[in-house]
């Protein structure tokens, strides 16, 4: 259960990341949001 809860955390923190990412630069197209893990 404890790892089900960190993957939760884990996806919002990425999505979090991604969502800044997106405003600051509006031309990086969801399909390249792997860019991130680099």
């Amino acid at each position: 259960m404890a790892a089900y809860f960190s993957w939760l955390y884990f996806i919002q923190y990425m999505n979090n990341v991604y969502n800044k990412a997106e405003r600051a630069a509006p031309e990086v197209s969801p399909c390249s949001h792997t860019y991130i893990l680099k």
